[in-house]
């Protein structure tokens, strides 16, 4: 059989362009659609490749390009009620705290579970996995036995149990893989069932999940010499590729690349951390952090100066009710006509006076809606108050928010990548130096134009 091909990809370099050329050449030279297989990273990137093969090919079906997961799911016929939703459940039974949603810092009960993940992920023992994550063993120990016994019981399974009862890979004649450097052990363990010729991209140097199992090693070690490199990122320019590539080159561990920024020149900055954020160049941003702890401190900062951003989670910082309500208010307060839906719109948010006085009664205002919105808090007010004029233009924030990882193969004209000072960075982040290596450098590559770092971190 042909042998497995490996092509790196580097920074804005087109992975994902050179993975759909790929699968447009077979399709040309008479490959069906249902013998080609894609497995991505997330099922985000499955939909990119999804709808950008279908402008090419118009109503043609790709059913094999998916997520492992949704592999599994539609080889063995599982529905996804069959798999558990969280851990919450059980870590409650055994008296484990655990984090409200991924925006908030994790607590005892998210690490021990994420020890439990990462020995079924890389094969290491659930002793190993708790001692290297720094987790007290006999809580991974009870949380274990706990979780066998609520799968038991309800029948019910995780990811990995999915994984590992999927043993009958579908036929096809190619199959390509994306981002491949964040494969588990467990992971590629299913790749390698697939019994046909291989095309499989990754970086090792993006290689940021060692946390939820990743198995960077195992990537370089099949790597071996036998690849090609994508040379030319069309993201970076001059400056910014230098000092990434100054950076990575850090790393004690990686394959050798050489590849050519976007265009001479850019921008890279080291920036005083206490200095308040400053977005006065042109185009879009994105604020990185390497630790969710950090992101309480940028959005205060963020909200103090008045600026209309996206978080995380891909909600704007001011609420679309609040939005309509500012638009809905401000065509009544210009114009004296007011909106039918303007009542329903604003009684979440202003005092029973201001309904009674203005909208029942039918006063125009002379003033603004947020003025009167008394059931939201001061300080809150005021942020809405500078901000809603940019919300109520209907564009995404020209300001993202984002940690590192939630970044992954995005990119904004100027990035502000916040550096931890050393001993807090030692104190968050388990992994090797590698590791974080490898972590700054991802934000580094997010830019296009101009990079801001703040100073007084470990390695940058």
């Amino acid at each position: 059989m042909q042998e497995d091909e490996y092509i790196m990809g580097p920074p804005g370099t087109g992975k994902t362009t050179t993975l759909i050329n790929r699968i447009a050449t077979l399709l040309e030279s008479g490959t069906p659609p249902d013998r080609i297989g894609l497995i991505t990273f997330t099922k985000r990137a499955a939909e990119v490749a999804v709808a950008r093969l279908q402008d090419k090919y118009p109503g043609v079906k790709f059913p094999h390009i998916r997520t492992l997961h949704s592999m599994a799911f539609q080889e063995m016929g599982v529905g996804r009620s069959s798999i558990m939703n969280n851990y919450h459940l059980v870590a409650a039974a055994i008296h484990l705290p655990m984090r409200r949603s991924p925006m908030h810092n994790p607590k005892e009960g998210d690490r021990v579970f994420q020890a439990i993940t990462r020995s079924r992920t890389t094969g290491v023992s659930l002793e190993q996995a708790a001692q290297e994550d720094g987790v007290d063993w006999t809580k991974v120990d009870l949380a274990s036995r706990a979780l066998a016994s609520y799968k038991g019981q309800t029948g019910l399974m995780d990811f990995n149990d999915l994984l590992d009862e999927w043993d009958v890979a579908p036929d096809l004649d190619y199959l390509l893989v994306d981002e491949a450097q964040d494969l588990s052990k467990a992971q590629w363990d299913k790749v390698d069932m697939f019994d046909c010729p291989k095309i499989i991209v990754g970086d090792d140097d993006q290689a940021i999940f060692g946390w939820a199992g990743a198995d960077t090693n195992e990537y370089i070690k099949r790597v071996g010499k036998n690849y090609t490199v994508l040379n030319h990122s069309w993201r970076l320019p001059a400056n910014i590729h230098g000092k990434a590539n100054q950076l990575i080159n850090l790393s004690s561990n990686r394959v050798n690349k050489i590849w050519n920024p976007r265009s001479p020149g850019g921008s890279y900055r080291v920036v005083d951390p206490d200095i308040p954020y400053g977005f006065n160049r042109e185009g879009t941003y994105m604020v990185l952090v390497l630790f969710l702890y950090q992101l309480i401190v940028v959005a205060r900062r963020l909200r103090e100066a008045g600026i209309y951003y996206e978080m995380p989670d891909g909600k704007p910082s001011v609420p679309q009710g609040v939005v309509e309500a500012h638009r809905l208010w401000e065509i009544w307060r210009t114009t004296g006509k007011r909106p039918l839906d303007l009542s329903s719109k604003v009684r979440k948010y202003i005092s029973s006076w201001a309904m009674q006085e203005l909208v029942i009664k039918n006063q125009v205002p002379k003033d603004s809606f947020l003025t009167h919105a008394e059931r939201i808090t001061d300080r809150t007010r005021v942020y809405y108050s500078l901000a809603v004029r940019e919300a109520t233009k209907g564009e995404r924030p020209r300001v993202r928010m984002s940690t590192v990882h939630r970044a992954k193969g995005d990119e904004a004209d100027n990035v502000l990548l916040i550096n931890p000072p050393s001993k807090r960075t030692r104190k968050m982040h388990h992994g090797t130096r590698d590791d974080l290596i490898r972590l700054l450098y991802v934000g580094m590559t997010r830019a296009r134009e101009t990079l801001y770092v703040t100073s007084g971190g470990e390695l940058i």
